[in-house]
């Protein structure tokens, strides 16, 4: 990939800022719902995707992973056919996508949403919080459940690495 003269200002900028690489593979998780980009016969790519937003400093994109036991993706897609879609939507129009992977930190579902700024995320993850079907959720998949975190990335004002944003 390093031969191909377009992706230069990619690596040079990639490089600057690189604190951690965790590398691995992810499938869209099979529920079309919260993979509004993917599912189906929808595949976003960055030379014919639409963009989610303008590129501002101030959006916040938010990785939510679920580390699960082994064997516990089936019990994570019926508890997201059971109560995460509903619970999910007050994030419907922010969601990026709910991906699984299948290279890498084994047995983990990755969702991603996008915020125009931190305040409008704070709001919004407070409406899920207080959502009784993200509680039924959370309890559903509690016995598959290991660890979840939350990260929050702001995209780069570099459009070869953040071509989601305009």
């Amino acid at each position: 990939m390093y031969a191909i003269p377009e992706l230069t200002p990619y690596f040079v900028n990639t490089r600057k800022i690189v604190r951690r690489q965790i590398n691995g593979f992810y499938d869209p998780l099979p529920v079309a719902a919260l993979n509004p980009l993917w599912a189906g016969e929808k595949d976003w790519l960055p030379e014919t995707g639409a963009t989610l937003a303008p590129l501002t400093g101030d959006v916040v994109v938010e990785e939510r992973t679920f580390q699960l036991r082994p064997g516990g993706v089936p019990a994570f897609v019926a508890a997201c056919e059971a109560h995460g879609v509903r619970a999910l939507a007050p994030l419907s129009d922010r969601t990026i996508g709910a991906f699984v992977s299948a290279i890498g930190p084994l047995h983990q579902v990755a969702l991603w949403w996008w915020f125009r700024d931190g305040a409008e995320r704070d709001a919004r993850l407070a409406a899920l919080v207080g959502n009784s079907d993200w509680r039924d959720f959370l309890a559903e998949i509690a016995p598959a459940l290991t660890d979840q975190t939350s990260l929050l990335l702001q995209p780069r004002p570099v459009p070869e690495m953040s071509p989601l944003f305009a």
